[in-house]
């Protein structure tokens, strides 16, 4: 009878041939090669090791020695690995080794295109590890490739590439470059209990862990910090952060999907996000500092941005000027494909009749809540573009801005606004706007890594580079591809918003304004769709409603209706102005302490602000190249002349006080050195005088020659 375990006793009492002959060695071979094993249960405790992960050889002699004879063996095999039927039954570094040979194929596959088949095209990316030209993606790739822990780059064989590329032809897919397997390492009995230790949201050390589990083992069963640490390391990331981390958190250490976007076209699938500006900037309505809220647009098939916008906040209103810039430059996207913020879910967006998608025939899709990788494109953006822009202002207040720095720039912009009403480290809107342009155009004309190859004669060699997004855009252009764009008189149409009211006797009521029209009297008691222009409520446009396919959709334009007179007020008052009115009216009663600041929301400036964005958006002028503004151009203020009380003047702050010791050098006294000594050990002080123009290099000399010691001017610089 075979059995299912074994000693280590009971193995040297066998004769395995080619085994060790003593009890030690044989231990050493078992871990060696990871046969997996139990504690025994009898007398003199130690370890018995399963028949089947034994080696062949082993197993044949085992058997052949309870049997009697080789001849009436019966072989049993080792379990072989199959390929999963699933991506999602790949382990984190199978996915990682396949997506690396995969993107090494891929490549190889380009270069034959160029060079006259594979043969040609490995021996040029031979060439090219040897010079070490290859970009920092394919660098790595070749490490994970290789499927060795701390490996480095290797030079790749011909035969290598050859077996990679016959495993995915035969299996049809390229999960055939799924590394074998790692045997799973042995798991000691104390393992279960110091996970229930460790997998916890409190996060414990390893050290309290261990204080806990030595209440509750043994002190022969205890681990050593060493071998409990040895474990934890050689958990998977999944299991060993599980617990630890939440389930939104645990998600980037999970196995992912790459989106395959290679059967795609342009304009099939526009993705957007919001994107909290990290740097202030001047408010163009209150004049106060604050970070703006930036929509941006991308294609996903040519990673063009085709459409931004800036707005007070992430709403309906900055959402939809993005994507109405983007629908009349590049075209009508197949599938919008966004989060579910609440600037992206709105009536004027989804309704089934009237909404701006029902209307263009475009398929809305939202990402599951809380899974931002599913929108990775459109996450990395922000990263790219808009967090490397914030850092070139002097306002910058991201998390890895120095603190000290931060808070001085903060009191600087405050006490500016507070007593000259502006400061001129605050960028202004139109200034901001020309910034932001720059910005999205200098990403779309620079070369980005998920796109194809093109070869440039530089200095009489042939380089390659990756296309731009405005590049491969062009290029599918030339190769037929044609946008769906709108007509003039539908451009005018997409800054409308409808809605659904019905008709009585020539007259359709709209937020509480009545519009009317003789055209709308045959049309009595049935509904329609009113379309009306955010900043106009002068007239509204009404179209009838059709079925079209078993669904309700706009039709032909009936009437252009004229605000009535009777309506409830003497002047209409259009969408925007009410949204305007009620939002401020709400900040007043939250905020007493802030009321000026809401009330600056309901002058004409705010209908201004938005009318400039719509025309700014409907003619689209191309961003001027210049260089980038780091400071508004307002003029510096003039200090004024401090009051004379008595022999010496009285100063209104410290910059007026420095800068009159700089003017009247022969009045210092002691005291003013002592001060000024103090003051310029502070780094805000420093840059406030810096920022104001008072030269601190000669309050330093001034120091100096005054009879203080260099120490304190070193100090300051």
């Amino acid at each position: 009878m075979i059995k299912q375990y074994y000693s280590i006793s009971e193995l040297l009492t066998l004769d395995i041939p080619s085994f060790p002959k003593t009890a030690f060695g044989m231990q050493k071979k078992a871990e060696r090669e990871c046969w997996k094993s139990q504690m025994r249960n009898k007398l003199g405790g130690g370890k018995e090791y399963l028949f089947d992960s034994l080696p062949d050889s082993a197993k044949d002699y085992i058997l052949s020695k309870q049997i009697g004879t080789s001849s009436d063996i019966v072989k049993v095999e080792t379990p072989v690995q199959k390929l999963p039927i699933d991506i999602n039954e790949l382990k984190p570094y199978q996915r990682d080794v396949i997506d690396a040979r995969a993107l090494i194929l891929k490549e190889l596959d380009q270069l034959s295109t160029v060079y006259g088949g594979i043969n040609n095209a490995i021996c040029k990316f031979q060439e090219l590890i040897n010079a070490d030209e290859l970009n920092e993606d394919l660098k790595n790739a070749l490490i994970k490739a290789n499927a060795k822990s701390g490996g480095r780059p290797v030079k790749i064989s011909r035969a290598t590439i050859f077996n990679w590329r016959k495993a995915v032809k035969e299996n049809g897919t390229i999960l055939a470059l799924a590394q074998k397997e790692i045997k799973e390492a042995e798991w000691p009995a104390w393992g279960d209990a110091l996970l229930k230790l460790w997998q916890r949201p409190q996060k414990p050390s390893l050290a309290s862990c261990l204080e806990t589990l030595n209440k509750n083992l043994p002190a022969a069963e205890m681990p050593s910090y060493s071998a409990a640490q040895r474990f934890l390391k050689k958990l998977p990331p999944l299991i060993f952060n599980k617990g630890r981390y939440g389930s939104r958190e645990l998600k980037k250490f999970k196995a992912y999907v790459s989106r395959d976007t290679s059967k795609l076209w342009p304009t099939a699938v526009y993705t957007a996000d919001g994107h909290t500006f990290d740097a202030e900037v001047r408010n163009p309505l209150s004049g106060k500092a604050f970070r703006p809220e930036i929509t941006t647009v991308i294609d996903v098939y040519t990673r063009k941005v085709v459409g931004w916008s800036i707005d007070l906040s992430e709403r309906t209103n900055s959402v939809y000027m993005a994507l109405a810039r983007s629908i009349i430059t590049h075209g009508i996207p197949s599938i919008w494909y966004v989060d579910n913020g609440k600037g992206f879910n709105n009536r004027c967006f989804d309704d089934n009749m009237v909404g701006l998608f029902a209307r263009l025939g475009i398929e809305k899709q939202n990402s599951i809540a809380y899974n931002s990788q599913a929108r990775g494109i459109g996450e990395r953006i922000h990263q790219t573009i808009w967090v490397r822009a914030s850092k070139e202002l002097a306002t910058y207040m991201g998390i890895d801005m120095d603190a000290q720095a931060k808070q001085a720039v903060f009191k600087k912009t405050r006490h500016d606004i507070k007593n000259i009403g502006s400061s001129k480290l605050l960028m202004e809107w139109n200034d901001f706007k020309k910034f932001c342009a720059e910005r999205v155009d200098y990403y779309n004309n620079q070369p980005h890594s998920s796109l194809p190859y093109i070869y440039e004669i530089i200095d009489g060699q042939n380089k390659r580079r990756n296309m731009t997004p405005t590049e491969f855009w062009d290029k599918c252009e030339r190769d037929g591809f044609v946008a769906d764009k709108l007509t003039n008189n539908e451009i005018k149409d997409l800054y409308r918003y409808y809605e659904v009211r019905k008709t009585t006797r020539g007259l359709v009521s709209l937020f509480n304004n009545n519009y009317f029209s003789n055209d709308l009297l045959p049309f009595h008691g049935q509904d329609v769709a009113v379309a009306f222009d955010v900043c106009d409520a002068s007239k509204v446009w009404v179209r009838e409603l059709v079925e079209y396919n078993g669904e309700v959709r706009c039709g032909r334009l009936i009437a252009e209706a004229i605000f009535n007179a009777n309506a409830r007020g003497y002047f209409p008052e259009s969408k925007m102005e009410a949204l305007s009115r009620k939002r401020v009216e709400n900040r007043i009663k939250r905020l007493e302490s802030h009321k000026d600041d809401a009330e600056d929301e309901l002058k004409n400036k705010f209908l201004e602000f938005h009318q400039m964005d719509i025309e700014e958006y409907t003619t689209l002028p191309k961003a001027e190249t210049k260089e980038i503004p780091q400071f508004s151009s307002e003029p510096k203020k003039e200090i004024s002349s401090p009051k004379q009380i008595g022999e010496r003047p009285v100063f209104s702050g410290d910059v007026e006080w420095a800068q009159w010791i700089l003017d009247h050098t022969d009045e210092i006294t002691q005291q003013d050195k002592e001060i000024l000594s103090t003051m310029l050990k502070k780094p805000e002080v420093v840059m406030l005088f810096e920022v104001e123009d008072v030269n601190v290099n000669a309050l330093l000399a001034l120091i100096k020659e005054k009879g203080l010691t260099t120490a304190i001017g070193q100090a300051v610089i």
